[in-house]
């Protein structure tokens, strides 16, 4: 973990002006304090998969161990490449003809917690040989460090509200989104600082919606341990799996805890497997789904097929040492667990279509039994020649469909 000292303001910090401040409204001085005195917050939930990706990365060298400026280059490139390049671009454009005008935020030892953006763009601008005395200053608010749970909060708030809302036209990752959830919400994490219901207020969200986001957090950690890539959160960011995360919490909500429990891992071996097919992730999850609620016997038979032996195979191929198995296997293709899951779905759409008039005759007399029938002596005259000529339509309906089954 890295320490920094405190910034010696009166010393190393020019005061620039009192004003309210844009995070808070609070009245606030802003000072111009030097970029080299700076550096990012390396827990920032918006480039949390990007710092995961180079953690897994052992060529290269640990951020805990660069110098400063070296740190900071790295994860200002993270910050680049998180932003949409349209949005980068015309903040760098911004500041370069007007300089910095919208103040920032940092805590007393120079960890910079809202204008990440605009921090970025000064010192490449700074890099590329511009005015050091217009562009090598941060204006900002200067918060102390927090000694307590409550002042660590109002941090977290201040970070979350520049990371997702107000200060963020950038679509962030959804996949950074869920991970900033899982490590600071109690529901995902004992050490998180949050419940679900004060981090919707953070997010500006229905305590049903932190409730869903909840729950993907715990199927993105959930599938990538299944994966044995435990933290790889740049997977998750690469592949685009906020979608097929988002089909899964839907299905799990839906069938229970015991259920999801069972049936999470035939699911997980498929998006895996999706991998290296390619196509549209999200859609091929979702046919699965759709196969799983019509067909929900024939599942259980997949997952049967889906057996031990084959489990070790593909483990093998996620990179379990194979020592680990109690009966080691060597290496095999997934195709065969492909190729039972195209037949389960062939034969559930089958199933499928079987039911479908069934349904259709359910979905009737549902209808029909919403039907007012005391409704009809208030009708006007023209009303009521139109409540019969419709319930004349059903009946004649209803004798041909009598009469085609009576054929069979």
């Amino acid at each position: 973990m890295r320490t920094y000292p405190e910034i010696n303001v009166e010393k190393d910090c020019i005061k620039e002006s009192t004003r309210p401040s844009p995070w808070d409204g609070i009245s606030r001085e802003v000072y111009r304090v030097p970029l080299r005195l700076l550096h990012y917050n390396i827990d920032n939930g918006r480039i949390a998969t990007w710092v995961s990706g180079y953690r897994s990365d052992t060529t290269l060298p640990s951020l805990d161990d660069l110098p400063v400026d070296k740190f900071n280059d790295v994860i200002g490139d993270f910050i680049k490449r998180s932003s949409s390049s349209d949005v980068y671009n015309r903040t760098y454009r911004d500041i370069g003809k007007k300089g910095q005008l919208v103040v920032g935020a940092i805590l007393a030892d120079g960890t910079v917690v809202a204008g990440n953006r605009r921090f970025t763009v000064l010192r490449q601008l700074v890099a590329e040989g511009e005015d050091k005395d217009k562009f090598g200053y941060f204006l900002c608010n200067i918060y102390p460090l927090p000694k307590n749970a409550e002042e660590k909060n109002q941090i977290k708030r201040l970070e979350t509200l520049t990371q997702f809302n107000e200060d963020s036209p950038v679509p962030y990752s959804p996949i950074d989104k869920l991970v900033d959830i899982y490590h600071n919400v109690k529901d995902c994490t004992p050490s998180g600082q949050y419940s679900s219901l004060e981090y919707s207020k953070l997010l500006n969200v229905t305590p049903g919606a932190m409730r869903d986001l909840v729950s993907r957090a715990k199927i993105l950690v959930d599938y990538l341990d299944y994966i044995h890539k435990p933290g790889n959160y740049d997977i998750a960011r690469k592949d685009a799996l906020d979608g097929p995360i988002a089909e899964l919490a839907r299905l799990s909500k839906k069938v229970g805890t015991t259920t999801w429990t069972e049936i999470k891992h035939t699911f997980y071996h498929r998006m895996w497997n999706l991998e290296n097919k390619g196509g549209d992730r999200t859609r091929e999850i979702r046919k699965l789904i759709r196969s799983y609620d019509s067909d929900p016997i024939g599942f259980r038979g997949l997952m049967d097929q889906n057996d031990e032996e084959e489990l070790a195979n593909d483990a093998s191929q996620l990179g379990v040492n194979p020592a680990s198995q109690s009966s080691p296997v060597a290496p095999s293709s997934s195709s065969n667990f492909d190729v039972a899951v195209d037949s389960y779905q062939a034969k559930a759409s089958n199933a499928s279509a079987k039911r479908e008039p069934i349904d259709h005759l359910h979905d009737a007399y549902e209808a029909l039994m919403k039907v007012d029938t005391d409704a009809f002596s208030y009708m006007e005259g023209i009303d009521q020649q139109s409540f019969r000529d419709a319930l004349s339509k059903v009946r004649i309906m209803i004798d041909n469909i009598d009469a085609a089954t009576q054929k069979k």
